[in-house]
């Protein structure tokens, strides 16, 4: 009897999967973010490109594909039909995560804002909203 020395149970799959990080362009309805926050049953707090933090809901074909942690830049997409009430956050949705192989990239852009490459998931949630309110009297 020959014994295969190449391989194991998940041999033949993994073998597949070896393909370069795909990179996707932002469109004009959706926004970069940061994830902050895991929240549980597929929502997350993400602090987006225009200062502001959202709860967005990881979509279920993102789900299988990608695992989404804390400290991942990813494209959502804003609800319109949603808008903010009595304090609570816009919500969105999670269209792709992007590697770390892409991260050199996107720091290129002159579009997306500097403040998604720190470490954002290590701070409250208080003090995120300030950045935010802060940022948003400089503009004016």
């Amino acid at each position: 009897m020959t014994r295969n020395l190449t391989g194991g149970k998940n041999h033949k799959k993994a073998k597949q999967h070896s393909e370069k990080a795909k990179f996707i362009e932002k469109q004009d309805d959706q926004l970069y973010a940061r994830v902050v926050r895991m929240l549980g049953n597929r929502n997350v707090l993400t602090f987006c490109n225009d200062n502001k933090l959202r709860l967005c809901h990881i979509r279920g074909s993102i789900r299988k594909d990608m695992w989404i942690n804390e400290g991942d830049i990813v494209i959502i997409s804003i609800r319109d039909f949603l808008t903010e009430k009595d304090g609570k956050y816009d919500k969105g949705d999670i269209l792709f995560k992007y590697d770390r192989e892409n991260h050199a990239r996107l720091r290129k852009d002159s579009k997306i804002n500097v403040k998604l490459f720190l470490h954002l998931e290590k701070m409250d949630v208080e003090s995120l909203e300030k950045i935010g309110r802060a940022s948003c009297r400089e503009r004016v």
